[in-house]
């Protein structure tokens, strides 16, 4: 277990609070709080996780500038020996249905990441209220152009780049993962630096939307005012190339990279998984299905099972992109 180093009640009070901006609406509605509140009753024994720094931490850094609008990143640097770079650089995607959360709600993971010596980077990106779909997803991709550009002056690798998201940051993570030449996802056209990662990480987050069980609960019988309505613009029926657009499991090719899927045990956050393992299976790329059942939607942010996901995810890392033998981690 962490050890405390950061008051826990801040990095609690963190994640309630809405981001001081101007001239759009925030929807701070998915917070540690609420997610307590939601899930404590049925899960008595759930506790929230303490936050130990391993390194030195960077906040809101700006990695973009939108016509005024700053785009921010928080980086979690792990402590290293003279000479060494991070393992890895790990893009933390929060989730909250595309419309709420806020980048704080990875600090707990990314702060464990820093200490098994990764590079952890929680980024800041336009969510439905303030910009629909695909703003998101270029923010992101303009947050992987910033890292590699600036891959000298951060002492990092910037061919071992993860994406790593929950919920529907995980359903972004996968998406962007297999998506690196998709025009429509950046916003810059001129910049030539390739938004290929090598590993994808998607926690609890739905991986195609175009059909069975993910279009039956996403698009709630046509709703428009769905969580991913309100983030693509409207229904499938109103948004059928959209909804087929951001669905992973039409985008597997042959770049794309290794997937871990770390999944609630409610399969309905796990549509698609079965298609996107069958076609990665035919190219013979790597991935791996973890089941945490029972567990509530968002375990990945509570113990007792916040230690097993760091075990997962730095395995899977360093089997997958520093390609090094994973030592056994007690669960």
């Amino acid at each position: 277990m962490l050890n405390l180093k950061i008051p826990l009640m801040a990095w609690f009070c963190l994640s309630c609070l809405s981001p001081i901006v101007h001239g759009y609406e925030v929807d701070d509605s998915y917070t540690v709080t609420s997610a307590y509140a939601k899930y404590h009753k049925q899960y008595p024994h759930i506790r929230l996780v303490d936050v130990q720094p391993a390194g030195k931490i960077r906040f809101d850094r700006v990695y973009a500038n939108i016509n005024g609008r700053e785009l921010h990143a928080d980086l979690f640097h792990p402590t290293l020996e003279q000479g060494q770079q991070p393992l890895a650089t790990i893009v933390m995607i929060h989730g909250g249905g595309w419309n709420s959360g806020n980048k704080s709600l990875f600090y707990p993971l990314a702060s464990a990441m820093a200490q098994r010596g990764y590079l952890a980077v929680t980024v800041e990106y336009r969510l439905a209220p303030e910009a629909q779909y695909p703003a998101g997803l270029r923010d992101i991709n303009a947050a992987i152009v910033w890292l590699k550009q600036q891959s000298v002056s951060l002492n990092i690798n910037p061919d071992k780049l993860v994406l790593l998201g929950g919920s529907s940051g995980g359903h972004m993570a996968a998406l962007l993962a297999n998506s690196a030449d998709e025009p429509l996802f950046h916003a810059d056209k001129s910049i030539t630096v390739s938004t290929q990662v090598k590993a994808a990480i998607d926690i609890d987050g739905v991986l195609d939307v175009s059909q069975g069980d993910g279009l039956k609960h996403e698009d709630k019988n046509g709703n428009a005012n769905s969580a991913m309505g309100k983030w693509l613009g409207g229904n499938f029926a109103q948004q059928t190339e959209r909804w087929k657009a951001v669905s992973t499991a039409l985008r597997i090719n042959q770049t794309s990279p290794p997937l871990l899927f770390l999944s609630s045990g409610q399969m309905r956050f796990a549509a698609g998984h079965e298609l996107v393992f069958a076609k990665l299976s035919q190219l013979g790329i790597a991935h791996e299905m973890v089941n945490f059942a029972p567990a509530p939607h968002s375990f990945w942010l509570f113990h007792p099972w916040f230690n097993r996901v760091v075990d997962k995810v730095d395995q899977f890392i360093l089997e997958n992109v520093v390609q090094i033998q994973a030592p056994i981690q007690s669960q």
